[in-house]
């Protein structure tokens, strides 16, 4: 008979003078209308067992059984501890485990719709780019999953992002000339960046720890460092600056697929590489490119050398990385893994009561 959800319709014929049914021994109620309707609402998730009576004078009444399976629920959920908390301007992977068959999911984070990726059979994962003045606390998070029987359950995760207190620095020692864009340029470089985050590649084509593209690099500003630039403004650092003599080769941090690679206002010579779901690392003030968009590279491949092209004070890796649209902290990359096997156990999540 199969699995039933809500009420379940059950249509009887009988020649007897009274009708009556049950369910698993409770109250008998009679059949009206030729018609049994069984609110399953009412029942456990399981099998049950109906009984249909056709009652005539001074005859044994006549039986018929039938068992029915009822399923009232949706998917269940379970979440990986990791997936509780972040940092600020870090990535929030955040994995779940839907432990029954489903045919709706919805991931919704900071009010934002995100995409999740099957990463094992039942398993998904969504990064997450928590932006840099992200408010400490708990960050709004809504997992919705929903069967074929129309059944769906709404969990939502308390995940805490927890301050991060950012390096500071002073005034950037730009040049006048260096201090100068053109404004169209710059949207431009901007619209041409956007588009490339935007994409949706649902292929994770990186592997295990990224690798930092700049062989004894120094770290020259830290992801994060709030400093003023020569226009008077001030903000927080999105990228991480790699520092060594012109002309030494830079590399591509994981595999992945080379979306841009161009002269552009502010960054110079630069090259986005897309790593799949979302993730870009984006590679800036080359000297030299040596790739070309739509090339596919592996990690340690050779993308270009050391430069100080666009807005620049000197011979530098400005190294960026884009998740789901923000920028976030790419030596988080370098030091954890966002595989599968690195999350643990899964714990099961309770979901939020909602109407029915």
């Amino acid at each position: 008979m199969g699995v039933v959800s809500g009420d379940y319709l059950v249509d009887v014929m009988s020649d007897g003078e009274r009708v009556t049914w049950q369910v698993d021994g409770g109250p008998t109620r009679d059949v009206m209308d030729g018609e049994i309707r069984i609110d399953t609402s009412t029942l456990d998730d399981g099998e049950h067992f109906v009984l249909v009576k056709a009652h005539k004078w001074m005859v044994t009444p006549a039986e018929q059984r039938f068992t029915i399976t009822t399923d009232n629920s949706g998917p269940r959920v379970s979440i990986a501890e990791r997936s509780l908390s972040v940092e600020q301007g870090h990535t929030l992977p955040v994995v779940f485990r839907v432990e029954d068959p489903m045919t709706h999911l919805r991931v919704v984070v900071a009010d934002r719709e995100r995409t999740a990726f099957e990463i094992a059979p039942g398993v998904w994962r969504a990064l997450v780019g928590v932006p840099i003045r992200q408010e400490p606390g708990l960050l709004p998070v809504t997992i919705e999953v929903g069967d074929a029987l129309g059944n769906q359950e709404v969990y939502q995760p308390e995940v805490q992002v927890i301050p991060v207190d950012w390096p500071t620095s002073g005034k950037l020692p730009l040049s006048k000339e260096k201090s100068e864009v053109d404004p169209p340029a710059v949207a431009q470089m901007r619209e041409e960046r956007d588009a490339v985050y935007a994409a949706l590649h649902p292929e994770a084509l990186w592997d295990g720890l990224f690798g930092i593209p700049v062989y004894k690099g120094v770290h020259t500003s830290a992801f994060g460092t709030f400093r003023e630039y020569p226009d008077g403004t001030r903000s927080h650092h999105d990228a991480q600056d790699i520092a060594r003599r012109k002309g030494v080769p830079i590399y591509a941090a994981a595999n992945g697929t080379v979306a841009l690679a161009k002269m552009q206002e502010v960054h110079g010579n630069a090259v986005l590489i897309a790593h799949g779901q979302k993730v870009v690392t984006l590679y800036s003030h080359l000297k030299d490119l040596e790739v070309e968009p739509g090339q596919h590279v592996l990690k340690g491949d050779i993308i270009g050398s050391m430069g100080s092209t666009g807005r620049s004070t000197g011979p530098h890796l400005h190294w960026g990385l884009v998740v789901d649209e923000v920028p976030v902290d790419p030596m988080q990359w370098v030091d954890e893994s966002f595989e599968l096997e690195s999350f643990g156990e899964l714990r099961p999540l309770t979901p939020v009561d909602t109407p029915r």
